[in-house]
């Protein structure tokens, strides 16, 4: 068994590089995503690890960006 500092599991809608996965997991590192997969093989590989659920996971970096059209008040 590996070593995690914390699992997110499970997920009912995961939304990662293009694709979308529902019942995800994800277990982390040391801040860094260590692993990514069905939430139930998550859990089953970090038993011991500090775990929540979520509803809906995306990418942090979203672009937030206008375009002139919309000058002025919003």
């Amino acid at each position: 068994m590996t070593n995690a500092d914390f699992v997110l599991a499970p997920i009912a809608e995961l939304h990662w590089n293009g694709a979308k996965m529902a019942d995800a997991g994800i277990a982390f590192a040391d801040g860094k995503i260590k692993k990514i997969g069905p939430a139930q093989e998550i859990i089953r590989e970090y038993p011991e690890v500090r775990r929540e659920p979520a509803g809906l996971v995306t990418p942090g970096l979203v672009d937030p960006h206008t375009h002139i059209v919309w000058g002025g008040n919003r």
